[in-house]
């Protein structure tokens, strides 16, 4: 008997491209000492993987159904056609599912040095904006099906949460998601509310 999968358009456009409903957590090894250890680059699991600098983490206390999408294994997606790489963000997650709008986190990561947090902030909107761009440009996101959500975390210093303060006052960060359509979070740790809903956890 012949089976039929079908694919998602998030799985169609992504390699790698997973659908989950446990918590997840991301690292970027990336600018780990250790070459060995930085070689690993950017890794997303189902399980805290301990590591020294700190993760983030996506809770998924209601098995809400999300997709995980590692943007480091789709460099294609990211590079024009005269072969520039574009600047983009470490991943993104999505609902599967939702009544009305679904929603989709975009995630970028710093480790840095404390005294640098602003300056890290700034450079990762600027990724974080670049990224939603690209993908609203090749109509993966639209803000008809989706709400989007930005987040800036920095795993070492969960004492100066919330990020987005570094940027923004709370009146300027209202006028942000009213101008972008965006809502800015700036934690290390973000909760699947349900399928349409994210929140600081």
């Amino acid at each position: 008997m012949l089976s039929l999968v079908i694919m998602s358009s998030m799985e169609r456009v992504f390699s790698g491209c997973v659908v989950s409903n446990v918590d997840s957590f991301v690292v970027d090894y990336t600018n780990d000492d250790d070459k060995s250890v930085s070689k690993r680059g950017v890794e997303i699991t189902r399980e805290d993987p301990g590591y020294e600098h700190g993760a983030f983490h996506l809770t998924d206390s209601f098995a809400v159904e999300y997709y995980t999408v590692n943007f480091e294994h789709n460099p294609a997606f990211f590079t024009r056609v005269d072969g520039k790489k574009l600047r983009n963000c470490e991943c993104m997650f999505s609902s599967c599912y939702a009544k009305k709008k679904k929603w989709a986190l975009l995630l970028e990561m710093k480790y840095s040095k404390e005294k640098n947090i602003k300056e890290n902030a700034i450079n990762a909107l600027d990724e974080l904006e670049k990224t939603k761009d690209i993908l609203m440009e090749r109509n993966v996101l639209n803000l008809d099906e989706y709400r989007i959500y930005f987040d800036i975390s920095f795993p070492e210093y969960s004492h100066r949460e919330p990020f987005q303060s570094f940027l923004f006052s709370q009146e300027d960060l209202l006028d942000y998601k009213e101008k972008h359509k965006v809502n800015l979070f700036g934690y290390n740790r973000i909760a699947v509310a349900n399928g349409a809903y994210l929140n600081p956890a």
